[in-house]
């Protein structure tokens, strides 16, 4: 997924879990959440991320994409990081906006090995990135942002 619909899902989720989670640190949990949305495209020399942090930027050339950064261990280890130093919401604002970044790419169909290197099964589905099913389906979350936001 392109993103601009990683980042859109993460938006619109991110309203729901400090709704339901009553979110403190409401700004700065949007804003990890956000930023984990898009970070597993680290990995990809020409992904919006990886443009920005120019530096790491070599990642791509040793990793390849949807490798090791789209695979569940890297959620769970940031997320175990942030919870250690009790930072208990950030926690969980990195764990999800990572997972949901894994969730939508398993929709493409690339898909992600969730367990990579451990198992090379493949999770995909019949999207393909920047495709017409994908520019629906980013009008359709923007749609939904703005009605969460009216309510």
């Amino acid at each position: 997924m392109l993103s601009r619909t990683h980042l859109a899902f993460g938006f619109l989720i991110g309203l729901y879990l400090i709704d339901f989670l009553n979110i403190k640190s409401q700004i700065l949990f949007m804003l990890i959440l956000l930023f984990f949305t898009i970070f597993p495209d680290i990995d990809e020399s020409s992904s919006k991320i990886s443009k920005k942090t120019r530096p790491f930027s070599f990642i791509s050339n040793l990793t390849g994409h949807r490798s090791i950064f789209h695979t569940i261990y890297f959620p769970v280890a940031i997320s175990l990081t942030f919870f250690m130093f009790k930072l208990k919401e950030l926690s969980i604002a990195a764990l999800a906006g990572y997972l949901l970044h894994l969730v939508l790419d398993s929709t493409t169909k690339q898909g992600i090995m969730l367990f990579y290197p451990i198992s090379k099964k493949r999770f995909n589905g019949f999207i393909k990135v920047g495709s017409l099913i994908e520019n629906l389906v980013f009008v359709i979350l923007v749609g939904l942002i703005i009605y969460e936001l009216i309510l």
